[in-house]
Order: C-alpha cells, then sequence, then structure tokens
C-alpha cells in the first residue's frame, strides 16, 4: 500500500501529493477495530453506562471533526480520512490505558485463539467491506458529482443518523450475550423471534421520529446551509435499524457455528451499493448514496435472514415485520415529498 499510495492518492484524491492520507487510511484499517475491541470489554464487564458514553463521544467528536475539515476548513475528502484517523487513535490511546493491565502475552490462550481464528476467519473480509464501502460513499459522491458540498452534508447526515446507532448498540450488545444464555432453552426460539419484532417496532419508529425531526434538530445546532442534510439522517437513520436486523438474525450463524453466509452476502451488499453509487448518486446527489447504502443493506439483511433459518428456523412473524415498516417508510417518503 506505501509503494503504490502515490498513484491511489492521484486516482481517489485528485493529487500525488496527499499520498500520505493514504498510508494513514491503510493503518486505519488495523486501528478500527479498537473502538470495538474496548465495547466488548465494557460488555464483558457489564458496564453499559461506559459503553454508551464512549460511544456519544466518539460520535459526537466525529460529527464535529467533519464539520471542522469538510465544511469550515473546506478540506474535501482528505478532511473525512483525517477525522477518521484521528477517531481511530483516539479509540486506540482509550483502549490501551483501559487495558493496560492486561496487555501481555501470559493472557494469550493460544489454543481457544485457533478455535476463535477458525470461526471468525469468513467474517475478516467480510467486515473489511463493509468498513471500506462505508468509507468510500464520499468517495463516489465527489467521483460522480464533483460537489464538496455535498460530501460535506452527507458526512453530517451519516453522522447524524448514527447518533440513533447508540440506542441499538446497546441493545444488540446486550442481546448477543443474552440470547446465547438461553440457547438451551426449549422457548429460545420463540423468545428470539419476539425479540426482533421488538426491536422492529421501537427501532423503526424511532428511525421515523428522527427522520420527521432532523430539519427542526439541525436548525437548533447548526446554520441554514446545513439543513438540507436532513433527508440523509432519516434515510440512514433506517439503516441503522436495518443493519442491526443482521446482528439479531445471526445469533442462527452463531448457534450452528456457520458464518460462510455473511460473507457471501458482503459481496452482494458490495455490488448492489456500488450500482446504486452509478445510478442514484447521478439523479439525487447525497441522498441517492444513501439510499444506495441502504438497498445495498436490505439485501445483505434478506440474504442473511434466508440462510439463517436454514441453519437455524426461528418462527418469526416477517409479515407483520414487514407491513409495520413499509406503513412507516411510507410515512417518511410522503414527508420528503411534501417538504
Amino acid at each position: 500500500m506505501g509503494a503504490s499510495s502515490y498513484f491511489l492518492a492521484s486516482f481517489l484524491l485528485g493529487d500525488g501529493r496527499l499520498y500520505p492520507l493514504i498510508i494513514l487510511f491503510s493503518i486505519n484499517v488495523f486501528l478500527a477495530s479498537t473502538q470495538k475491541l474496548l465495547n466488548s470489554w465494557f460488555r464483558i464487564r457489564r458496564q453499559p453506562i461506559h459503553a454508551v458514553s464512549f460511544n456519544l463521544i466518539i460520535s459526537l467528536l466525529s460529527i464535529g471533526l467533519n464539520i471542522w475539515f469538510v465544511l469550515i476548513k473546506r478540506v474535501g475528502i482528505p478532511g473525512i480520512y483525517y477525522s477518521v484517523c484521528i477517531i481511530s487513535f483516539i479509540s486506540l490511546v482509550t483502549s490501551i490505558i483501559i487495558l493496560r493491565k492486561y496487555i501481555s502475552l501470559k493472557f494469550i490462550d493460544f489454543g481457544e485463539m485457533k478455535k476463535m481464528i477458525k470461526f471468525s476467519l469468513p467474517l475478516v473480509p467480510t467486515g473489511l467491506i463493509f468498513w471500506v464501502m462505508g468509507a468510500a460513499t464520499p468517495y463516489f459522491i465527489n467521483f460522480l458529482m464533483h460537489d464538496k458540498a455535498e460530501i460535506g452534508l452527507y458526512q453530517i447526515g451519516s453522522n447524524g443518523a448514527n447518533l440513533l446507532g447508540l440506542g441499538t448498540f446497546a441493545f444488540l450488545q446486550a442481546f448477543t450475550a443474552y440470547a446465547l444464555s438461553i440457547s438451551n432453552d426449549e422457548n429460545a426460539r420463540k423468545i428470539y423471534a419476539k425479540i426482533l419484532e421488538y426491536y422492529i417496532y421501537a427501532g423503526m419508529a424511532c428511525a421515523l421520529m428522527l427522520g420527521l425531526m432532523a430539519k427542526f434538530i439541525l436548525h437548533l445546532i447548526t446554520n441554514e446551509k446545513y439543513i438540507s442534510a436532513y433527508s440523509v439522517i432519516g434515510i440512514l437513520a433506517f439503516n441503522v435499524i436495518i443493519s442491526g436486523v443482521i446482528q439479531v438474525v445471526t445469533i442462527a450463524n452463531l448457534l450452528a457455528k456457520d458464518n460462510k453466509p455473511i460473507a457471501k452476502a458482503a459481496i452482494y451488499s458490495v455490488l448492489i451499493t456500488v450500482i446504486g453509487y452509478f445510478i442514484l448518486i447521478p439523479l439525487f446527489g447525497k441522498e441517492g448514496a444513501a439510499l444506495a447504502v441502504v438497498l445495498g443493506n436490505l439485501v445483505t439483511t434478506i440474504y442473511i435472514t434466508i440462510k439463517a433459518q436454514k441453519l437455524y428456523l426461528i418462527p418469526y412473524n416477517f409479515k407483520k415485520m414487514i407491513i409495520f415498516s413499509g406503513s412507516l417508510i411510507a410515512i417518511y417518503i410522503t414527508y420528503l415529498i411534501l417538504s
């Protein structure tokens, strides 16, 4: 990556002199996992307040950095890379400080590590693909529109929608541990089905409320030129909930110890998302980019759910959940059309 950084910077950023950003971005691929590591640590130690507080600080800092670099300093796409690297570095330092007593070779169980690597190996390219695709959206907006203002507005909308992720994060962290703890219960499958159903009801309702209130919220915390980001917040708020569905239904993959369908789903997601970028961004700009991300995640969710049901059948009430979700999405679409 270092050897080709100049050419990648010329292609992606339009200026070969920005090659240090490509190197930083590559390093960040490895650093990005530290935030999840710390979240897992808080979950194991049953410290939900610590986990939510940490993620809230990171989310707010991310919003602030993106506003500073992209909208105030007018740095463009490099500003987004600056923000990502700064956030990852802060997460790394925080993780080292908190886990300093446990960072030692004597705590490594190589036997368990071998089992863990074997089980999680299919997820390595999957996680990398999803992470890179998430970071690539501003590039596609720049490539297809050459409009740095649209990039900045998309980032504000994305970060605003991620605030909803604080709630889903807390729920999903608790769900996995709870779901595994009752896996041998005779009513486990029915409980899993009800949990997903209630998650959909509460999550979609919150996504709709955030979408409807986004313009008002932006009026309170920003000035007039950033208000148009409200539509991205609403669209990606629904995406946050859809992404969470994957984590709920993949309890089947965990119990069956088969993560291969998740790896295949990542490929389909990338194809749908990229095709969506090229079709929707020229038509709808930043909103088109958000819609492409939603479509990619939706296809992934459907595929993984179908495969998960074959591994471990759970009696989900798909009809009720689809009707409820479709109704709320229709309400939001109507709101966008009228506004």
